[in-house]
């Protein structure tokens, strides 16, 4: 039974090295001739190996040319093999984990079809796409997979961070980089890419003013995240500025409830009690959907009676109708930016600050935001 056990242990520690070698292989084919490599307390470290795993791979990686040892000064790249080296380099893309609440939403079907896309072309990424049970904000147990990848990028079931979500988050930052998708976490290493709330605001408010509108019914249809807040400052300060009204329709959506639903409801009590906006700006795009459902309903007639705007993920609104003016959330284009800063930090090694990359998107038009500039009375109503 002892041999057993010792011919267990050693396959394990087979495997291990063989895993080792080629994570350090791919390593090598990304560094110069003659270039600085990790110490073999930097690789226990760095990988989560044991030292004789260690020598054991860097003795084949020496007597492949990939390295050499000079006394006192510690490993070398070297040119015999490196060109071998490289180009496996090029064959073997770095795995990143994209994990996404396990909920139908289409800002995640246009998140993970950018991954595919991505998995499908040249790139030296390939996304590894886990959904997770949105029970909890930020998913748990991942920390193996994380490991064995270049960094993680995650997509919060809701902007609601208890602390377990936020030792979860400091956790896995420090393992690997970590991206959260629209949510900058102050006090942790994790990456924030994201919308501009406040150009987004701007943005639409700016649409509106052009065709004439001075007084805008301001949907807030979501739980009030730090992202949400920023677009209702935006809008304020925007009509402060110029002059503009703003009445505020808070639906006084928790996390947890159905958005859509209590903005249906609260809004057709908005148009039962009725009012004076002539636009109406929505900081959501999925929960605007139930606005526009009550507008139908009470017949009203988008863009004739109501124009109406959104700051949303442009495939969403796409499908609404009538189709509506979107400020596009580009989640896509966040998703390039996550990859970017996981290059970034990976590159800054151990002692990276935490970084944010905020997007200043296009406004889309779609016919939903009527000019009345030649039918505007002087306080700004029809």
């Amino acid at each position: 039974m002892a041999d057993n056990g010792e011919k267990r242990m050693s396959n394990t520690m087979l495997n291990k090295a063989e895993t080792l070698y080629e994570q350090l292989r791919t390593e090598i084919g990304k560094r110069k001739n003659g270039e600085r490599f990790y110490s073999v307390r930097g690789i226990m470290k760095r990988y989560t190996v044991s030292q004789s795993v260690v020598d054991r791979t860097l003795l084949l990686l020496r007597n492949e040319g990939l390295l050499t040892t000079t006394p006192g000064s510690g490993m070398f790249v070297c040119a015999s093999g490196l060109e071998d080296g490289m180009q496996e380099a090029e064959t073997v893309r770095q795995e990143v984990l994209l994990l996404v609440p396990r909920w139908p939403s289409t800002d995640i079907d246009t998140l993970t079809a950018r991954a595919e896309a991505i998995n499908t072309g040249d790139s030296k990424w390939h996304i590894r796409i886990e959904a997770f049970d949105y029970v909890n904000t930020i998913p748990r147990n991942f920390d193996g997979a994380l490991r064995r990848a270049a960094g993680m990028i995650i997509r919060s079931a809701s902007g609601n961070f208890q602390q377990a979500d936020l030792n979860a988050l400091s956790h896995y930052c420090s393992i690997k980089p970590t991206i959260v998708l629209g949510h900058p976490l102050e006090g942790l290493k994790t990456g924030c890419a994201g919308l501009d709330s406040y150009f987004a605001s701007g943005l639409a408010m700016h649409h509106l003013m052009k065709h004439g509108h001075r007084r805008i019914g301001l949907l807030v249809s979501e739980p009030h995240t730090r992202g949400i807040r920023e677009r209702v400052r935006g809008v304020h300060g925007f009509a402060k500025l110029l002059g503009m009204q703003v009445d505020v329709i808070d639906c006084c959506v928790v996390s947890g409830e159905v958005a859509m639903t209590k903005t249906y409801k609260r809004f057709l009590d908005v148009l039962q009690e009725g009012f004076r906006f002539t636009a109406l700006l929505g900081v959501s795009g999925e929960s605007i959907q139930g606005a526009v459902n009550a507008c139908h309903n009470y017949k009203l007639r988008i863009p004739e009676d109501l124009s109406v705007v959104a700051i949303s993920g442009e495939n969403l609104t796409a499908i609404s109708s009538p189709p509506l003016d979107t400020v596009a959330a580009d989640v896509g284009g966040q998703l390039d930016a996550a990859l970017l800063m996981i290059d970034r930090i990976a590159a800054s090694r151990e002692n990276h600050a935490p970084e944010e990359v905020f997007l200043q998107t296009e406004l889309i038009k779609r016919g939903s935001v009527l000019d009345i500039t030649n039918v505007t009375t002087s306080s700004g109503e029809k």
